[in-house]
C-alpha cells in the first residue's frame, strides 16, 4: 500500500486534565540559545556562550548547563549529535528544549543517507530525571529513533516530526520509547512516518500512568504498544496505513484506556516489512493479561479485517465487543474521513469523549476545538464537541480579499473586496480590513461586504489583511484572517488605455489643427497629459506606437521630453516613401509635453503617434519583465495556433486569436504582453493591428508591412477578459506572424518604471560600450549596462530590466539581430530586428537585468550595431 509522508507543522503542548503543562517561553535571562549557522558566532567554549548573539554550537552543550525554569531554544539548522538530558526542573520550572521554528532544527546522526548511529541511540534521550519538555524536533536523514525516555518522570515529548520510510533495515527500538519504570510522561502531537520499527510509539513494562496523545502515526511499522505497563491513556491519535495493530496493550498493562483514536487501513505488505498480516493483525489488541480495568471507547476502528482483539477473541463490529464484554459502545466501524483534518460527513467529527484521560484542549496543529454547528453533537465530558483522532475540524470560513491592483505608484488608491470564499458554520457578521500602513484610516470594519478604498502616501510593502467573523464566534474558531501583499513604488507603474490616435500631423489631430508634414530637422511638441484618457498631471512617461507615413527623403526619429536637451540618439530610422511604426516609451516633460525630432537631410514626413498606456502615480499595473524573449507564436511552424504544429498563415482580413492556453500561459485576463511581433512572407501591403479580444478593434496600427518583407516592432497588446489578444491583418494577402513575449504588466507585478534621458550606450562605430569596428558574422558584443546616467549607482540591486532600441546599422548582407541576457551562453534564436543589406533598422525591446546584455549578429555579413537605453525598471 502507498504510504503517505503526512509532514505537519506541531504547536506546543497545551494540556488539560491530569496532564503537567509545558512551561511558556522563559525569560530571556533564562533562554539559552543554539545556533550552528554560518556566521552565527557559536561557540561551545567561549566564556558567556549561550546569547542570541554568541549561541552555543551544539544542542548538548546548552543542555550541560540549562535547569530549572531554562529553556534551550534551538535555531534551525541540522545538528549531528545524540543529545542525552540526565538533570530536569521542578514542578511548575520544567527544562525545556525546543526548536525556535517549528520542525526547523534537525538532531540526529546522519551521513548522507545511511544513518551511523540511529540503531544505538535515539536522537534525544531523557534518563533519570524529571520534569523536562523536548518540543518541536524534526529527526536527521533516516535517524528514526526519535526519543526516549528512560526512568524519568513528568517528561513532556511533544511536536517531533520523524519521516523515515526506509524498509528492511530491522531496527530493533521504537521510534519513541517510555522505558525503565517512567511515569507521567507525555508523548503528544507528534508526526511519525517510519517503517520497520516494531513500534512507533512504545512504553515499557514496569511505566506507569503516561499519556500517549494526539499524534499522527503512519508506516510499514506497529502503532503504539503498550507492554506491561499499568495505568496509561491512549488517547486521540490518528493511526494510519501500519502494519500489525494500531492500539496494543499486551502484557499486564491494566487499568489502562483507548479511546478517541482513528486507526484506519492496517497494510498487508507482502514485502516482509510486516510482522503479521491483516488476516491475523487486528486494529486494536487487547491481551487478557491487560483486561482488568481497561476501558476501550469512543474510537473509529476501520480496517480490512479484525477491527478488535479482546483477549484473544476477535470481532468485526463494535457492537459484537459491547454485547461480548461491554466495550466499545460508542465505537465507529466506518469510513473517518480523516487521514488529516475530518472531511466530508466524516463520523469523527464533534463524537469524541472530551473527558478521556489524556484528551487535549488543541488538536495536533494547535487548532482549538470547534463545535461544527451543522452537526449533531454525540460526544462525551464537556465540551461534547471534541473530534475523534488528532485533527480538529475547524470552522472552514474562508474570507478573500480582492484588490484591484498590488502595485501603484506614491500616491496611490487600493480598493479592497471582501468576499467569502467559503462560508462558515454561521453567517460573518463582522469584516475587518487593515491596509497595513499604520495610518489613521488604514482600519475599516463593516459588518457586509463591501469595497473599501485607501490612500497610501509612502512607499513600501504592505500587507493586507482582512479579517472575517461569523456568529460562532470571535475566539478564533469562527475568525479568520486571509493577508495579500501590495507593493507601492516611487517608480512609476503603467497605466494601460484604450489605443487611441493622439498626433495626425495629415489630419492636424495633436497640432492644434495645423495640417503639414514635420520638415527637416524639425519637430513636433506634442501634448499628452490632459489628452483623452492621459491625466492632466503627474505622468511621467508614455507609451505610443509612433508612425512616420510618406517621407520624402531618408531620417530619423527622436522621442524625448518636451525642455530637456535633445539627445544623440534615436527610436526609429525610415527611408523615403517608407511608412513605418514603432513602439516608443518616451519620457514626460513638467509640461506634459513630449518632442518628436525628424532628423532628415531633406523633405519632410507626417508623423502619427497611437497612445496605448501612460506611465504614473496610483494603482496600475506593475512591470514584469522576463528575462530574455520567449517565442509564443509562429504561424509558420503552427506554434500558438491550437494546430498542432499546422502551418496556418492570417488571410487578407482575417484574424488570429491568441490565447492563454495556447501561450503557455505566459498572460491572462486584462493585462498588457509585451511582444516583439515579426510580419513574414507577405502577399501584398497593410497593417497590422492588435487589440484585445472582445473589444471594437481600433481604427489604429501597430505594424505597416510591404510584400515580401520582414518587418518587426515593440507591441504593447492588451488582453481580453480571458486573456485572448487578436492580431488582425488589414492586408489583401496572407501573413504569417511571429510573436516573442519579453514581459507583461500586470496587477501582481512590482516593478514600476523610471525614465531616464535616452543614453547611447554601444555605437560600435566609434567603440562606445564595445570594441570599435563592424560585429562580425554570426559574432556578439556584450554589454553590463553599468555606470548609465540616471540610474542608481547600486545596480544591479534596484534595476530590474531595461527599456532601450536597438539599432543595426550598414549590415552587409540580410539577417537579423538578437538581444538577450547577459548571464546566457547562446542566443535564444529569437530575432528582436530583421534587417536587409544596407538598410538602417531600430526596433525597441525590453529585457531583464541579468548581468547586462548581449547582442547577437545572426548575418553571414558584419553589421554596426547602436543601442540607446530610455529607461529602467525598479522595484523601489
Amino acid at each position: 500500500m502507498r504510504k503517505r509522508n503526512v509532514a505537519v507543522t506541531t504547536a506546543l503542548l497545551v494540556s488539560v486534565g491530569s496532564l503537567a503543562p509545558t512551561a511558556a517561553h522563559a525569560a530571556a535571562a533564562t533562554t539559552i540559545y543554539v545556533n550552528n549557522a554560518n556566521g552565527a558566532n557559536c561557540s561551545d567554549s567561549a566564556a558567556g556562550a549561550g546569547t542570541a548573539a554568541a549561541p552555543y554550537c551544539t544542542v548538548q552543550a546548552a543542555v550541560n548547563v540549562a535547569g530549572a525554569g531554562q529553556t534551550v531554544l534551538v535555531e534551525p539548522g541540522t545538528y549531528n549529535e545524540n543529545v542525552s538530558i540526565t538533570h530536569g526542573g521542578s514542578a511548575g520550572s520544567p527544562l525545556v528544549v525546543e526548536s525556535a521554528q517549528s520542525q526547523q532544527a534537525q538532531v540526529g546522526y546522519a551521513t548522507g543517507s545511511i544513518v551511523v548511529a540511529a540503531a544505538t541511540a535515539p536522537a534525544f534521550t531523557v534518563s533519570g530525571t524529571s520534569y523536562v519538555t523536548v518540543s518541536g524536533f524534526a529527526t536527521n536523514g533516516m535517524s528514526g529513533l526519535a526519543a526516549k525516555v528512560d526512568g524519568s518522570s513528568n517528561v513532556t515529548v511533544n511536536g517531533l516530526l520523524v519521516n523515515d520510510w526506509t524498509t528492511g533495515l530491522g531496527n530493533d527500538a521504537p521510534v519513541i520509547q517510555v522505558t525503565g519504570g517512567s511515569s507521567a510522561v507525555t508523548v503528544s502531537r507528534n508526526t511519525v512516518n517510519a517503517n520497520s520499527y516494531p513500534a512507533l510509539i512504545q512504553v515499557d513494562s514496569g511505566s506507569t500512568g503516561n499519556f500517549v496523545t494526539t499524534n499522527a502515526l503512519n508506516g510499514y511499522s506497529e502503532g503504539v504498544v503498550v507492554d506491561g505497563s499499568t495505568g496509561n491513556a491512549v488517547t486521540s491519535n490518528t493511526i494510519e496505513d501500519i502494519c500489525d495493530e494500531g492500539v496494543a496493550l499486551t502484557g499486564a498493562s491494566t487499568g489502562s484506556t483507548i479511546e478517541n483514536n482513528i486507526v484506519q487501513s492496517l497494510s498487508d505488505d507482502t514485502s516482509g516489512n510486516c510482522a503479521k498480516t491483516t488476516a491475523t493483525a487486528a486494529g486494536i489488541n487487547v491481551d487478557s493479561a491487560a483486561t482488568t480495568g481497561t476501558k476501550l471507547d469512543y474510537n473509529i476502528v476501520y480496517v480490512y479485517e479484525n477491527p478488535y482483539d479482546w483477549a484473544g477473541t476477535t470481532y468485526q463490529q463494535a457492537s459484537d465487543l459491547d454485547n461480548a464484554v461491554s466495550q466499545g459502545a460508542h465505537d465507529i466501524n466506518d469510513d473517518p474521513q480523516a487521514y488529516t483534518v475530518p472531511y466530508g460527513a466524516s463520523p469523527a467529527i464533534d463524537s469524541a469523549d472530551a473527558s478521556a484521560p489524556g484528551e487535549l484542549s488543541t488538536d495536533l496543529l494547535g487548532n482549538t476545538r470547534a463545535d461544527d454547528t451543522q452537526v449533531a453533537n454525540t460526544g462525551a465530558g464537556t465540551p461534547t464537541y471534541y473530534d475523534r483522532g488528532a485533527y480538529e475540524l475547524e470552522d472552514p470560513l474562508a474570507p478573500v480579499v480582492g484588490l484591484d491592483t498590488e502595485s501603484g505608484t506614491v500616491p496611490s488608491v487600493i480598493t479592497a473586496s471582501e468576499s467569502g470564499a467559503d462560508t462558515g458554520w454561521a453567517p460573518v457578521t463582522s469584516w475587518s480590513i487593515d491596509f497595513g500602513d499604520g495610518s489613521a484610516t488604514a482600519k475599516q470594519t463593516t459588518s457586509t461586504p463591501e469595497k473599501i478604498s485607501h490612500t497610501y502616501t509612502e512607499a513600501g510593502e504592505y500587507t493586507v489583511s482582512l479579517t472575517a467573523t461569523d456568529g460562532y464566534g470571535a475566539d478564533g474558531r469562527g475568525s479568520t484572517t486571509t493577508t495579500e501583499k501590495v507593493w507601492i513604488l516611487n517608480s512609476s507603474v503603467f497605466h494601460p488605455v484604450t489605443q487611441a490616435r493622439i498626433l495626425d500631423t495629415r489630419k492636424g489631430t495633436g497640432t492644434g489643427g495645423v495640417v503639414a508634414p514635420v520638415k527637416m530637422n524639425a519637430g513636433v511638441a506634442l501634448k499628452v497629459e490632459g489628452v483623452d484618457s492621459i491625466p492632466a498631471t503627474g505622468v511621467k512617461a508614455v507609451a505610443l506606437n509612433l508612425t512616420v507615413a510618406g517621407p520624402t527623403g531618408n531620417g530619423y526619429v527622436e522621442a524625448y521630453a518636451d525642455g530637456s536637451t535633445r539627445p544623440t540618439t534615436s527610436n526609429m530610422n525610415y527611408t523615403k516613401g517608407e511608412n513605418l511604426a514603432t513602439q516608443v516609451i518616451a519620457p514626460v516633460g513638467t509640461d506634459g509635453k513630449i518632442d518628436l525630432y525628424n532628423g532628415m537631410t531633406g523633405g519632410a514626413t507626417d508623423l502619427i503617434a497611437d497612445v496605448v498606456g501612460y506611465y504614473g502615480p496610483g494603482a496600475g499595473y506593475g512591470a514584469g519583465v522576463f528575462g530574455g524573449p520567449t517565442r509564443l507564436l509562429d504561424t509558420r511552424h503552427g506554434v500558438g495556433t491550437g494546430t498542432n504544429g499546422k502551418a496556418v498563415p492570417v488571410p487578407a482580413g482575417g484574424t488570429l486569436k491568441l490565447t492563454p492556453d495556447n501561450a503557455e500561459q505566459f498572460f491572462g485576463p486584462n493585462e498588457t504582453a509585451v511582444f516583439n511581433v515579426t510580419v513574414v512572407d507577405e502577399k501584398s501591403n497593410g497593417f497590422l493591428t492588435v487589440y484585445p479580444d472582445g473589444a471594437t478593434r481600433p481604427g489604429t496600427s501597430n505594424i505597416n508591412f510591404r510584400t515580401g518583407q520582414a518587418i518587426a516592432n515593440e507591441v504593447f497588446a492588451q488582453t481580453g477578459s480571458d486573456g485572448t489578444i487578436d492580431f488582425y491583418n488589414a492586408g489583401t494577402g496572407t501573413i504569417d506572424l511571429i510573436a516573442d513575449i519579453l514581459g507583461d504588466y500586470d496587477t501582481e507585478a512590482q516593478s514600476g518604471y523610471v525614465p531616464i534621458s535616452p543614453v547611447r550606450v554601444i555605437d560600435t562605430r566609434s567603440g562606445k560600450g564595445a570594441p570599435k569596428g563592424a560585429v562580425k558574422a554570426f559574432g556578439t558584443i556584450s554589454n553590463t549596462l553599468t555606470g548609465l546616467a540616471g540610474v542608481p549607482t547600486t545596480t544591479p540591486t534596484n534595476v530590474d530590466g531595461w527599456a532601450a532600441t536597438a539599432t543595426v546599422v550598414s549590415p552587409t548582407a540580410n539577417g537579423d539581430l538578437e538581444v538577450y541576457p547577459g548571464y546566457s551562453d547562446n542566443a535564444p534564436g529569437v530575432s528582436t530586428l530583421n534587417f536587409t543589406a544596407g538598410a538602417t533598422v531600430a526596433n525597441s525591446t525590453m529585457m531583464g537585468n541579468e548581468e547586462g546584455l548581449k547582442i547577437y549578429n545572426q548575418s553571414p555579413g558584419t553589421s554596426q550595431i547602436l543601442l540607446d537605453v530610455s529607461g529602467y525598471f525598479s522595484a523601489s
